[in-house]
């Protein structure tokens, strides 16, 4: 039992390993398990590269969640805004522009004239000031489904990302160890081909030795 030892088999590796045949064997069964290890690594690397990935895919969509969020709410303020402001211009129009219009009018006093044009030059301003806040949430309503785009791309990535981490690089591990046994079965059967035939050799010679 001691002479089986995996320290005693660690110590009578090189003595074995120098036997031409057997050391082929242990310098294949070296080889293949260096290739399995550098191969599991790689998947390994992959793997973690690939959960990074997805974690920023992951930050990224709470990113924009947050920007989407921000969006509606700018979109409700300013909605607000010009429909106050839209509001604010027909009272003024209907109000107090007609009636300064009109004593302008019956008096053909130079201020009440130059009263109409301040008020005029108002009303101006602010209809450009209204049509900045339509600009505005016509840009809003323009990005809302930008952002709703970009965050279901960014979650099919990651889903994707995750089936690949779930299903796919199990099934790379699972075909690169059937496919570096395989090879090793090849070898092993080679090597053993190679056995029998050194052995079939040396009892035909051992034969003939006996015979002369």
């Amino acid at each position: 039992v001691k002479s089986i030892a995996p320290g005693v088999l660690g110590q009578k590796k090189s003595w074995l390993a120098s036997v031409p045949v057997l050391g082929k064997l242990f310098n294949s069964m070296e080889r293949t398990l260096l290739e399995y290890q550098t191969l599991t690594q790689q998947v390994d690397t992959l793997t973690e590269k690939l959960q990074q990935a997805q974690l920023a895919l992951l930050r990224n969509i709470a990113t924009l969640e947050q920007l989407f969020q921000r969006n509606r709410e700018f979109f409700q303020q300013i909605s607000l805004h010009i429909i106050a402001g839209k509001q604010k211009l027909q009272q003024i129009e209907a109000g107090i522009l007609t009636e300064a219009q009109s004593t302008e009018q019956k008096s053909g006093d130079a201020m009440d004239a130059q009263r109409v044009r301040d008020l005029l030059e108002a009303v101006q301003r602010f209809e450009r000031r209204l049509h900045d806040l339509l600009l505005s949430r016509t840009i809003a309503i323009q990005t809302a489904p930008q952002v709703r785009l970009m965050q279901s791309n960014s979650q099919s990535l990651a889903e994707k990302i995750q089936s690949s981490i779930l299903s796919t690089i199990p099934i790379w591990k699972s075909q690169m160890v059937l496919a570096i046994s395989l090879h090793s079965q090849r070898q092993a059967a080679a090597l053993q081909k190679e056995v029998a035939e050194t052995t079939n050799q040396m009892l035909k010679r051992n034969a003939e030795l006996l015979q002369s």
